[in-house]
Order: C-alpha cells, then sequence, then structure tokens
C-alpha cells in the first residue's frame, strides 16, 4: 500500500468556492431545497462565508443538519426487467454544499492523486475516466486482430458492489496513503452522520442510516 505523510493543502478561500460553484451544471435539487445552479449565483461575500464554514468544519466542526440528508431516487436499468427490485439503480443525491465541497477539494488534491496512481487506474484519476478504459480495450483487441493473435479476457462483476464497501477500511486507507487530514476528516463526518431517504413513486420515506 502506498504510504505518506499527508498531503497539505491550502485553506479554503471565497474565490475557490465561487470557482467550483460557478462551474456546476445543473442538476437536482437536494433536500435542503438548494439547486446547484442557484447557488452558482451568490455573492462573493457569501462565498467567504461558506468558505469560513467549510475551513470549519475541516477543522472538526459538524456539518449543517440540512446538508446531512440525501434523496435516493431509483434508476431503471437498460433492458433490464421492469417492475424487478434488482432492475433499478439507486442515485444518492446530496447536498449541492456537500457536492461542491468534493469537487474543490478533489481538484486541490490533484498532485497526491499522481503521487499513487497507476496507468490501469480510469476512475478517480484526473483526465481519466469509464470511456478512456473502453478506448484502450478496444484499441487492444482490434491490434490483436490485425496482427492474427489469439487472445481471450474475462469479465467480473461484483453484485451491488457499492453496498458492499467498508467505509473504515476506506478511511485508514486513505489516512496511511497521506490523504489531507482535514478533508479525510471532513468526509468521513459527512458519511457517518449521512441520513438517506428512498423517494419512491412521488412519496418519500423515512430517514435511515446506511451502515
Amino acid at each position: 500500500i502506498y504510504k505518506r505523510k499527508p498531503f497539505e493543502v491550502a485553506k479554503i478561500t471565497g474565490e475557490m468556492v465561487q470557482a467550483s460553484f460557478s462551474r456546476t451544471a445543473e442538476s437536482a435539487v437536494a433536500l435542503d431545497g438548494c439547486s446547484p445552479k442557484e447557488v452558482s449565483l451568490l455573492s462573493l461575500t457569501i462565498y467567504c462565508h461558506i468558505a469560513t464554514l467549510l475551513d470549519q468544519i475541516e477543522a472538526g466542526a459538524p456539518w449543517p443538519r440540512t446538508s446531512t440528508h440525501a434523496r435516493v431516487v431509483l434508476l431503471e436499468k437498460i433492458g433490464a426487467q421492469v417492475g424487478q427490485v434488482m432492475s433499478y439503480m439507486p442515485l444518492t443525491i446530496t447536498s449541492p454544499l456537500y457536492r461542491c465541497w468534493g469537487t474543490m477539494r478533489l481538484e486541490c488534491m490533484s498532485p497526491w492523486i499522481r503521487e499513487w496512481a497507476l496507468p490501469e487506474m480510469h476512475a478517480g484519476i484526473p483526465e481519466m475516466g469509464a470511456v478512456d478504459a473502453w478506448h484502450e480495450v478496444l484499441t487492444t483487441l482490434e491490434d490483436h486482430k490485425l496482427n492474427g493473435e489469439y487472445f481471450v479476457g474475462g469479465v467480473a462483476d461484483i453484485a451491488k458492489q457499492i453496498d458492499q464497501i467498508r467505509r473504515d477500511l476506506v478511511y485508514r486507507t486513505c489516512n496511511v496513503a497521506g490523504m489531507p487530514t482535514g478533508v479525510l476528516q471532513a468526509y468521513e463526518a459527512y458519511l457517518e452522520n449521512l441520513k438517506v431517504h428512498n423517494c419512491v413513486a412521488g412519496g418519500m420515506g423515512t430517514p435511515t442510516v446506511r451502515i
């Protein structure tokens, strides 16, 4: 496992918050009633207050109670059998405050991420994504075909993989790898206090905590 001393990031400023919020695209409204597009229209003065709030959270203050509530909507998987439970994928819609903080801090940590990122990684890495993985695999297969080489591949899929993530293990791994202490503290505090509401057919369930 990659090990290093905690990577240092600069304190959050109003200008940083403004830049992060201004890049926010139109997306779903959270339970706190805030639209990501609306918060991109605030003044620099308010962004400075938000920066102070986020700095305090990274120093150990709790997240605002309204921000730790999220709604879960169900998206039907393409080609899946209609009406079956496993035919739907849950999507958690969190507060724009948390989303923009995460985007901003991910950008701040990009030098740290590049220290341990491997060429085989196509998720959570700057300028890399699933499309890059598809192109790489297809290019490799095309090269084998043109050269008349035999090839074989395997595919593994973990059922409900997202629900099987051990958060305590993630926190420890990030700490050993040198994730900025304040960022890791705020990240853990948010996930451990997050309450989700399942939304089905226009209705909303009672808050539950993910174990």
